[in-house]
């Protein structure tokens, strides 16, 4: 089973991804890249101003153009490394954190992975990655230092760490499964994979087979899917994904429903064919599948380089017939929208003018700085949309549905109105206002 986890919320640590020429099933590890983007950057050094100890990171800083550059005068400490591995992985590929990171681990602070677990002998391509996945806690042994890792993957459990991994928004409307009561260990994860996992129809209901193992091209299949509603990859064409499948002596087996889906885990480099020229379509993924699997998922989700505008922290908070304004936590940024570009709200094709402001948002972008996708996704936080009363300390009066009543601001609220920001102070009584409760406990507020 794996253990909660949302990304940029747990904790990153591991050993240096291991370079194999082989990984059965699996794209071959790449050499980790030598530092993480700018906005990951920038986000570590909040969880870890001390991060400035190393040269490296200085000089990253410097090209990436952020505040505060001055060296530190002390290494950073253990909590603080793994903090900020867990928002930026790539800092691995500094020499200095990497060393940092190896002689924390060989003073206690964090385990080693031999120290986990006991039955790994042979599995050397996927050894850094269970460790990796060990320390952050998604993937666990079966106690007793077992990690049994040819075990398989039952759909109940991938479903937990796709949801875990990408923060799925949960349906508006439950899909209750007949065979997935509301009291299951993975009730919400499977609710929130859902729209992205094979569903069955029996003459009860739909159902969705939770005890069943996960097959590898389900797996692909799911991964691409996410990949494309997220706004991180293109769909391929038909003939585009035929051809991605002929090159596989089982590809013809892929279901026609998801042949497009999957061979985007195979174009993005997260899955490749077995040695014997196969894929495995219809093959159950193995527990050290999965960690090398999710190992290169968490790699590509900082990996866009700086074409792509990444962050689980961006709102739209404007729009334009072909243009598209976010907040990303720091400035409002403004992009125009291509002309042939690929717009999705929770992961369903739809029109830009559709999508409601303060939905959570990743702009893919072309060479020229332009969106050639844009994926929405409704903020699972409560909203709160009606008239602007007042505001005192923390707190707002607001008119909604008839009833007046007090909204919780937290303790640094942003407003934005024509896609500026504005003081909230300043709103006068009676405007329009949407208020997302999404910014770290504070409040984006959205002035009408």
């Amino acid at each position: 089973m794996f253990a909660h986890w949302r990304r940029g919320i747990g904790i990153l640590v591991g050993a240096m991804v291991v370079v194999a020429s082989a990984v059965p099933g699996l794209a071959a590890a790449a050499a980790t890249p030598a530092g993480p983007t700018c906005a990951h950057l920038r986000v570590a050094l909040q969880v870890a101003p001390d991060l400035t100890y190393f040269s490296d990171v200085v000089n990253e800083i410097a090209e990436c153009g952020l505040p505060g550059g001055q060296p530190a005068a002390a290494q950073p400490v253990c909590a603080h490394l793994v903090a900020a591995l867990g928002v930026a992985p790539r800092l691995r590929g500094f020499p200095g954190v990497h060393d940092e990171l190896a002689a924390c681990i060989e003073n206690g602070a964090l385990a080693a992975t031999t120290d986990l677990f006991g039955d790994l002998a042979g599995y050397g391509w996927a050894e850094a990655d269970i460790a990796l996945l060990a320390q952050i806690g998604v993937l666990q042994g079966e106690g007793h230092g077992i990690f049994d890792p040819a075990g398989h993957l039952t759909r109940a459990e991938f479903a937990a760490l796709i949801d875990r991994i990408f923060a799925l928004a949960q349906p508006s409307t439950p899909v209750s499964f007949v065979d997935v009561p509301a009291t299951y260990w993975a009730y919400g994860d499977i609710e929130a994979a859902a729209p992205y996992m094979s569903q069955f129809t029996l003459p009860g209901g739909t159902a969705f087979e939770p005890a069943m193992p996960a097959t590898r091209g389900e797996v692909a299949a799911t991964i691409g899917k996410i990949e494309v509603a997220e706004g991180q990859a293109a769909l391929p064409t038909a003939a585009a994904a035929q051809s991605v499948w002929a090159a596989f002596s089982d590809g013809a087996q892929m279901p026609a429903g998801l042949a497009q889906y999957a061979a985007v885990a195979v174009r993005m480099g997260f899955m490749k064919g077995y040695p014997g020229g196969s894929f495995g379509v219809n093959a159950t993924l193995t527990r050290a599948e999965a960690a090398v699997l999710l190992a290169r998922v968490l790699d590509a989700s900082e990996g866009i380089g700086g074409t792509t505008a990444q962050t689980a922290s961006a709102w739209i908070v404007a729009l334009q017939p072909a243009a598209l304004s976010i907040y990303n936590g720091s400035a409002v940024v403004t992009y125009s929208l291509d002309a042939s570009a690929q717009v999705t709200l929770n992961g369903a094709a739809s029109a830009l003018a559709t999508v409601p402001l303060g939905d959570a948002v990743t702009v893919t972008l072309d060479g020229q700085g332009g969106a050639s996708a844009v994926a929405a996704t409704a903020p699972s936080a409560p909203t709160v949309t009606g008239t602007w009363q007042s505001m005192s300390g923390s707190s707002a009066s607001v008119v909604a549905d008839g009833q007046t009543q007090a909204v919780a601001l937290g303790t640094a609220p942003v407003a934005i109105e024509g896609g500026q920001i504005v003081s909230a102070a300043s709103i006068a009584p009676g405007t329009s206002v949407t208020i997302e409760r999404v910014l770290s406990g504070s409040a984006l507020i959205l002035v009408q």
